[in-house]
């Protein structure tokens, strides 16, 4: 029995993890991200109100993801000229590079991709976030090797890490 648990203890030591657990507080959260969480936070309660507009048709999936690059046409065409307006208009206010898409949940939960880069210096996909929690007692904490800090009772703003995909 001793060598079998020395054998497991030996197998366990050797096994290696892409993910090096003390780089994953080493990306810092842009204070620009932060700086414009009045304009999330106005373009979060815009798409709350028009969420019966941009639905997904299939009643079973619990949100509805856009990405702004792929799904403009499809997103916005449901949306109607007037809401397409004032939702393009926020994401104008954002910028370049400060969002890519969201994903809206039937309980007004609102996740915001703001952008995703490689860092070969921790070879992992790297990923920043907004999450707004309607009600803050569901607000889910992010846990290592992701970091996240609460920027106000509702929102909070985390960056993932995943193992590089190579394709």
């Amino acid at each position: 029995m001793s060598r079998i648990l020395l054998i497991l203890f030996f197998l366990a030591s050797a096994c290696e993890s892409n993910r090096p657990p003390n780089k994953t507080f080493d990306q810092p959260f842009d204070p620009q991200i932060i700086a414009k969480l009045p304009i999330y936070d106005s373009l979060t309660r815009t798409l709350i109100e028009y969420y019966p507009f941009i639905q997904q048709p299939d009643e079973q999936e619990t949100y509805s993801m856009y990405r702004f690059s792929t799904d403009s046409a499809v997103f916005f065409g449901r949306l109607g000229p007037e809401r397409s307006a004032k939702v393009r208009q926020y994401i104008q206010q954002l910028g370049k590079g400060f969002i890519r898409g969201c994903q809206i949940y039937k309980d007004s939960t609102v996740k915001i991709f703001i952008r995703d880069f490689y860092s070969g210096e921790l070879n992992m996909d790297v990923g920043e976030r907004l999450s707004y929690f309607p009600n803050p007692g569901t607000m889910t904490r992010r846990k290592a090797p992701n970091k996240d800090t609460v920027l106000t009772k509702n929102w909070l703003y985390w960056i993932s890490l995943d193992d590089a995909e190579i394709f």
